[in-house]
Parts: structure tokens; sequence; C-alpha cells
């Protein structure tokens, strides 16, 4: 089965939107477009060519084009029959892959909840993919046309700010789609519980960065032993809870040092840090000079 991976985010937007009856402009008139092509047929069946290959749509069934593949009717269909169609770009443009073991392997890769870390840089940050089929008939579709009729009352009727809101109606369109299709698939991607106390404390650990909390007023905060809650952010975030706790302390540090002229050992207490000299130390380790090299820096 061929998928797409769209990057968990994508900028979506959308070129043109209508929908098709009948044969005119269809049967044996070869099409090439230079976006993607989602198409959603509305009554069935459809005749469609794509390259070489002869497919036999039904009612309700999706297919996504790539740019510039030829398609083509093949064979006449009734006048009642059609299909809503979409072209559209993606920034970055979906990865095609074959099998949903692939997607399972590129999430485990990725480690998305990376993403949840407010100190990750642009650089290193991590994401997810949402899954589209090439071709699939959706358990949804009566949903999915709807939402599909709304896209092209919307493109075709345009009023301020359609652009922007006909690309949400895509990703809303998409992210339908893809829903199904993982509930359909044999991969789970249920959130655990473990998952969702990791972004309970990742939430938690960014507002109060700056104050030293006992273990005892942690484990009743979360109520969870405090080993278990160190194993379990280490697990999704790949670093302890003190150096994430220090990362944040000097991300905010860095700010204060550019913006205020506060001394170094008030920044220093106001981030967290009661002592002045580790300050310095865990600012170089992380920075890789020391806070008052960091500030003359700023100042050229």
């Amino acid at each position: 089965m061929t998928l797409f991976l769209f990057t968990e985010p994508s900028l979506l937007e959308v070129k043109w939107a209508n929908v098709h009856k009948g044969n005119i402009s269809i049967q044996n008139i070869v099409h090439r477009n230079p976006y993607y092509e989602l198409i959603m047929v509305t009554e069935g069946p459809i005749y469609l060519q794509v390259g070489n290959d002869k497919l036999t749509l039904e009612t309700g069934e999706a297919y996504m084009l790539q740019p510039w593949q030829q398609h083509q009717g093949w064979k006449a269909f009734k006048d009642s029959s059609g299909f809503f169609w979409v072209q559209f770009a993606s920034s970055p443009e979906p990865v095609q892959i074959e099998s949903w073991a692939e997607w399972n392997r590129k999430e485990r890769q990725n480690r998305p909840e990376r993403a949840l870390l407010r100190t990750i840089e642009e650089g290193e940050q991590s994401t997810g993919y949402m899954v589209i089929p090439k071709r699939f008939l959706p358990s949804r579709r009566y949903e999915l046309l709807s939402a599909f009729e709304r896209l092209i009352g919307q493109f075709l009727n345009p009023q301020g700010y359609y652009k922007f809101r006909t690309s949400l109606q895509l990703g809303q369109l998409l992210e339908m789609l893809a829903c199904d299709a993982l509930e359909k698939s044999e991969s789970n991607k249920s959130i655990s519980a473990s998952f969702m106390l990791y972004r309970k404390m990742v939430n938690f650990l960014d507002e109060w960065n700056h104050c030293d909390f006992p273990k005892m007023e942690m484990e009743t905060y979360f109520n969870r032993k405090y080993e278990y809650l160190c194993s379990t952010f280490k697990k999704y975030a790949g670093m302890t809870m003190s150096t994430y706790i220090n990362q944040l302390r000097i991300q905010r540090a860095k700010h204060m040092l550019g913006t205020t002229n506060e001394t170094v050992t008030k920044i220093a207490a106001d981030v967290g840090f009661q002592d002045c000299f580790y300050f310095s130390k865990q600012f170089k380790k992380i920075v890789g000079m020391s806070p008052s090299e960091y500030r003359t820096e700023l100042l050229k």
C-alpha cells in the first residue's frame, strides 16, 4: 500500500478546488498538473487511468495524485457520476512510503515527543507524520464529503481571508482522512498514560523551573514516586529533569543578559541558581562561553 507522510505541521495552500460530473474533459483526455491532487468520488464508479494503471473508483473512495502525474478517464461513466477534487501545495512535500511498518520506524526515529521541550533549537526540532493512503475507502466518507463540499464552496465563493480558511479546511480534511486510515490500520497511535504524565511534567518545569521543588512536593503534585517521574521524563526527553531545568534557566539568563543591565549574580539568583559560580559553570557548559563573555558578544 502506497502512503504519503505529511510532516506535522505542514504549510498547505489550496491552488484550485471544484466538483466534476460526467465524461466531459476527462475521457481519453490526458491531464497533468504541478500540484498534489486529492479526489473523492461523490458517485461512482469512476474509471480513472493513472499512468498505465486503469482504476475503478467507487462512491466515497479517495485517491491522491502526485505532481505532474498523468491521468485520464479510460472508460465512459454515467453523467451523474463525479468527484470532488482539490489541487494543493505542501511545504515540506510529503514523503512516499510503502507500508505502515515504515511509518512506525520513522516515528520512533524522529522522537516527536522532544518537540514539547522549550529548549529544543530549530535545527533539532523533531517531527511527527500524518499518514494519507494514496487510495483509500474511508469509513467516515459522508463526513468527509461534507468537509470537501465546504472547502469547495469557500474556494469558489472567496471572501476576506479565504486563502487562510481554505488552508485550514484542507488541513482538517487531510486530518480526518489520516485518522480514518489510522483506525483501519494495524498501527496503534493511542496516547499512553506515561506520555500524558511526561507532557504534564514538561509544562510544570516550564512554569516553575526557577524554583527548587523538594522531591516529596513533586511526588504529591504528580501522585507518583520521584524515581518514576525521573525515569518517565528521561524516557521521552532523552535527558534528565535536572538537565532540562538547567537548560531552561540558562535560556532565560541569556535573554536577561541581552535585555537588562542586571549583574551576573542577580541574574543567576533570578533564574534559580543560588550559587553564582555554579551558574557560570553551567552557562559555559551549555553556551560555550561565560555569562560576561556572552554579554560582551551581544554588544558587538
